[in-house]
């Protein structure tokens, strides 16, 4: 999918898993800042999809913290509309096709239709380009907030895995 064209390219399977560590390494680097200790949860699932196909926990739907799925559809876009070794830059009409394809797979949608309405309100995007986005951007946003202060008492969001699968505390994670 657009998000992983550059993992897709990996063909060694032990690079591909190196690559796929990525985000649990970051969040363990991390994890002594305590600034960042609300963020770690996000950083470390970043690459999950919506769909239960991602990493590194497979996690679904709202089993991924919201941060994680803005950071997720928001790198994805970026990524299109940014010039690649693999591939050149799409415009934003093909950036909002694709995250509108990977919608409810890759992407959640409601974070889809924000990141949309963000697009839009920058000035980024034609009103052809938004069709289908029913809401406003401070409805959409609203939404979003109430679901990111939900996110801040979830579990997946602080307390990491270290290499062997354990809390730091030491007790096993179930």
């Amino acid at each position: 999918e657009s998000g992983l064209a550059s993992l897709a390219l990996l063909s060694d399977p032990q690079e591909r898993e190196m690559v796929q560590r990525h985000p649990v390494i970051a969040a363990m680097i991390l994890e002594p800042i305590e600034q960042l200790q609300s963020a770690l949860g996000y950083i470390k699932h970043h690459h999950e999809h919506f769909d239960g196909s991602g990493y590194p926990d497979s996690l679904k739907g709202e089993e991924i913290p919201l941060g994680a799925r803005i950071i997720c559809a928001t790198e994805a876009c970026d990524s299109m509309l940014s010039r690649r070794a693999y591939s050149a830059p799409k415009s934003a009409e093909e950036a909002i096709m694709e995250l509108r394809r990977c919608s409810g797979s890759q992407f959640d949608p409601q974070v889809v239709e924000a990141l949309v309405a963000v697009m839009k309100r920058a000035g980024q995007l034609t009103s052809r380009e938004t069709e289908g986005v029913g809401r406003s951007l401070p409805e959409l946003l609203e939404d979003l907030t109430g679901r990111v202060s939900t996110d801040q008492g979830n579990p997946r969001n602080s307390g990491l895995r270290n290499a062997t699968g354990v809390e730091d505390g030491g007790a096993a994670n179930t």
